[in-house]
């Protein structure tokens, strides 16, 4: 099966940010780091992680996840998950991460 590459959107509307994950969540470290930056510059008060098209999440990818949650959480703002499908749910729940997000 071909691998389907993360894709990456951005946007603000109004005080939430959102993030939208398509594809499969294969991070590396320093692209982590430059999407939570991307994030922080909005000054964001809600983040809303929309992953209903992410059909993969590595351990990377849940790392991504906690540590943009610690930082906009650090800045005074909250992380919502929305639309995960049921194989990133039952990774991120046998990872025992889920419970860390509120989860649309």
């Amino acid at each position: 099966m071909a691998r389907k590459d993360l894709q990456v959107v951005i946007s603000r509307r109004q005080e939430t940010v959102t993030v939208a994950l398509a594809g499969e969540a294969h991070f590396d470290f320093a692209a982590s780091d430059e999407h939570i930056q991307k994030v922080l510059a909005h000054k964001p008060k809600k983040v809303l992680v929309d992953a209903g098209e992410l059909t993969f999440i590595s351990s990377v990818g849940m790392c991504f996840l906690i540590n943009l949650r610690r930082a906009v959480r650090e800045a005074g703002g909250n992380v919502k998950l929305r639309g995960l499908q049921p194989r990133v749910r039952k990774v991120m729940e046998q990872a025992q991460v889920i419970g860390l997000f509120e989860v649309e």
